[in-house]
Protein backbone atom coordinates (compact mmCIF):
# COMPACT_ATOMS: atom_id res chain seq x y z
CA UNK A 1 0.00 0.00 0.00
CA UNK A 2 1.35 3.70 -1.19
CA UNK A 3 1.85 6.03 1.72
CA UNK A 4 -0.35 9.33 1.27
CA UNK A 5 3.33 10.89 0.58
CA UNK A 6 4.03 9.05 -2.16
CA UNK A 7 0.08 9.43 -3.61
CA UNK A 8 1.24 13.42 -3.63
CA UNK A 9 4.24 12.26 -5.13
CA UNK A 10 3.09 10.49 -7.84
CA UNK A 11 0.36 13.20 -8.47
CA UNK A 12 2.86 15.76 -9.01
CA UNK A 13 4.67 13.95 -11.50
CA UNK A 14 1.82 12.97 -13.64
CA UNK A 15 1.02 16.84 -13.35
CA UNK A 16 4.65 17.26 -14.88
CA UNK A 17 4.62 14.44 -17.09
CA UNK A 18 1.00 16.69 -19.01
CA UNK A 19 2.95 19.21 -19.05
CA UNK A 20 6.42 18.33 -20.36
CA UNK A 21 5.54 15.41 -21.80
CA UNK A 22 8.00 13.33 -20.56
CA UNK A 23 8.35 11.09 -18.04
CA UNK A 24 9.30 12.46 -14.96
CA UNK A 25 10.31 10.89 -11.48
CA UNK A 26 10.21 11.82 -7.94
CA UNK A 27 14.03 13.14 -7.79
CA UNK A 28 14.03 14.36 -11.05
CA UNK A 29 15.54 17.90 -11.07
CA UNK A 30 12.52 19.73 -13.34
CA UNK A 31 15.19 22.90 -14.16
CA UNK A 32 16.78 20.08 -16.29
CA UNK A 33 14.37 18.71 -17.82
CA UNK A 34 12.35 21.92 -19.20
CA UNK A 35 11.02 23.68 -16.22
CA UNK A 36 10.71 27.61 -16.95
CA UNK A 37 8.24 30.59 -16.20
CA UNK A 38 5.75 29.37 -19.09
CA UNK A 39 5.39 25.50 -17.33
CA UNK A 40 5.21 26.60 -13.90
CA UNK A 41 2.26 28.61 -14.20
CA UNK A 42 0.49 25.98 -16.12
CA UNK A 43 1.81 23.49 -13.20
CA UNK A 44 0.25 25.68 -10.70
CA UNK A 45 -2.59 26.26 -12.44
CA UNK A 46 -3.61 23.18 -13.08
CA UNK A 47 -2.41 22.04 -9.36
CA UNK A 48 -4.70 24.97 -7.63
CA UNK A 49 -7.67 24.00 -9.80
CA UNK A 50 -7.77 20.42 -9.93
CA UNK A 51 -7.10 19.99 -6.06
CA UNK A 52 -8.46 23.48 -4.51
CA UNK A 53 -5.23 24.85 -2.84
CA UNK A 54 -3.22 28.20 -3.31
CA UNK A 55 0.11 27.30 -3.93
CA UNK A 56 2.40 29.93 -5.01
CA UNK A 57 4.27 30.12 -8.15
CA UNK A 58 7.90 30.72 -6.50
CA UNK A 59 7.39 27.33 -4.77
CA UNK A 60 8.23 25.49 -8.29
CA UNK A 61 11.35 27.34 -8.42
CA UNK A 62 12.44 26.53 -4.78
CA UNK A 63 11.70 23.24 -4.62
CA UNK A 64 12.66 21.50 -8.45
CA UNK A 65 12.35 18.14 -7.76
CA UNK A 66 8.77 16.46 -6.93
CA UNK A 67 9.87 14.66 -4.24
CA UNK A 68 11.27 18.00 -2.43
CA UNK A 69 7.72 20.01 -3.68
CA UNK A 70 5.94 17.29 -1.80
CA UNK A 71 7.47 17.64 1.27
CA UNK A 72 8.32 21.28 1.65
CA UNK A 73 4.65 22.84 -0.10
CA UNK A 74 2.07 19.92 -0.05
CA UNK A 75 3.23 18.60 3.70
CA UNK A 76 0.40 19.48 5.91
CA UNK A 77 -2.30 18.72 2.76
CA UNK A 78 -4.53 15.67 3.66
CA UNK A 79 -5.44 13.72 0.06
CA UNK A 80 -9.64 12.87 0.80
CA UNK A 81 -11.30 9.69 -1.07
CA UNK A 82 -12.02 11.93 -3.96
CA UNK A 83 -8.68 12.49 -4.82
CA UNK A 84 -8.50 16.38 -3.90
CA UNK A 85 -6.14 17.71 -1.41
CA UNK A 86 -7.64 19.20 1.54
CA UNK A 87 -5.61 20.93 4.43
CA UNK A 88 -3.69 24.05 5.45
CA UNK A 89 -1.27 25.74 3.06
Amino acid sequence: MKSKKDIKVEKICDIWCEILNENINKDDNLLERGLDSLNATKFISILNQRYAINIKLKSVFLFVTPIDFVEKCLDKIELNDDDIFEGEI
